[in-house]
């Protein structure tokens, strides 16, 4: 697979990370919460990808790649989390960075959540990646915080 293909599905798992189910979130007034877990994802197609989100945000992840500039990937993200609530993010920039490793790429990026549905209804946070792709497999670790709309007061 080529490294752009690589570096797409790269993108589209970190977008699948970032996508997932979150229960139980307390914190900073019970409205925000650390999360993390990781993302694998296959690409369908040279510019769209999917795969499961694990860790705090399960759920299913798909991403387009947008535009690519040298090893950045300009790419919009969609997640479904296992209760069926959408996670909405700002497009993001993926980094590709190659190893001494043949077939081997090192990738990283940030996201913001932008919203979504349900629990992820006027939702904000940020998600940071990490991983490699190898051979058009995608592996990704990620961190961040998830900070809720407060509930109505009353």
């Amino acid at each position: 697979m080529k490294l752009e293909a690589l570096a797409k599905l790269f993108a589209f798992s970190g977008a699948a990370m970032c996508i997932g189910a979150v229960t139980g979130f307390a914190g900073d007034g019970g409205n925000c919460r650390n999360v993390g877990g990781g993302v694998l994802t296959n690409f369908l197609d040279q510019t769209h990808a999917q795969g499961p989100v694990t860790g705090d945000l399960r759920g299913a992840v798909a991403l387009e790649v947008l535009g690519v500039n040298g090893n950045v990937y300009h790419i919009a993200k969609q997640l479904v989390t296992d209760a069926g609530d959408t996670v909405s993010f700002s497009d993001t920039d993926l980094t590709t960075y190659t190893t001494s490793v043949s077939g081997l790429v090192a990738a990283q990026e940030t996201i913001k959540i932008v919203g979504g549905t349900g629990r992820f209804d006027g939702a904000k946070g940020t998600l940071s990646f990490f991983g490699a792709i190898n051979g058009g497999e995608v592996t990704l670790r990620y961190d961040g915080t998830v900070c809720f709309r407060p509930p109505p007061a009353g």
